[in-house]
């Protein structure tokens, strides 16, 4: 992508186009990767709570036996660059969440590989080096959910947007080699 002058966001965009606000990317479908485990779009809000810098974020989902589960989204700026990590509430996605213990049975699985595109194998290469990160993201949604009370009304509180972030520095964490757990 740094080879082409692009990033993620703009790789899933139709030629040419700028992104539109409350569309989802790609147009008419979702990103497919990990042997069909993983699921992913991006999107961006026309309007509501976004995080200061934060242009959109793709959510990304793991297939469990009965259905997606939803394991957190991966904030990117206006340069195409991950902001964070972040978990959203419940209302946000739908569907099922991933506990900590699925979401390390889900990263145990090879998130990437050649069938994939571009964005999928970036996606995958993301899941792979935070996945402790992922994992510590999702015990603090947790902690968050117990600290508010638990329960189906906070998960449908639509006051409640975000659950949990944490901040990505890929740079620096490329050059340690691991995302620091």
């Amino acid at each position: 992508m740094g080879a082409r002058d692009s990033n993620p966001v703009l790789e899933i965009l139709p030629a040419g186009e700028a992104p539109v606000r409350g569309r989802r990317y790609p147009e008419g479908g979702t990103l497919r990767f990990g042997g069909e485990a993983w699921r992913a779009y991006y999107h961006s809000h026309p309007e509501g709570p976004v995080a200061p810098g934060e242009h959109g974020h793709f959510h990304i989902f793991c297939r469990r036996p009965r259905d997606w589960a939803h394991l957190a989204a991966l904030a990117m700026d206006g340069e195409g660059q991950p902001l964070a990590w972040c978990a959203h509430n419940l209302w946000v996605t739908g569907g099922e969440w991933l506990s900590p213990e699925a979401a390390r049975e889900c990263l145990a699985r090879p998130p990437g590989g050649a069938d994939c595109g571009t964005v999928e194998r970036w996606l995958g290469a993301m899941l792979a080096l935070y996945a402790p990160r992922l994992q510590a993201l999702l015990q603090q949604r947790d902690r968050a959910l117990r600290a508010g009370g638990g329960g189906e009304h906070l998960w449908q509180d639509r006051g409640v947007y975000e659950l949990a972030r944490l901040p990505v520095d890929l740079v620096g964490d490329l050059g340690q080699g691991t995302a620091p757990g």
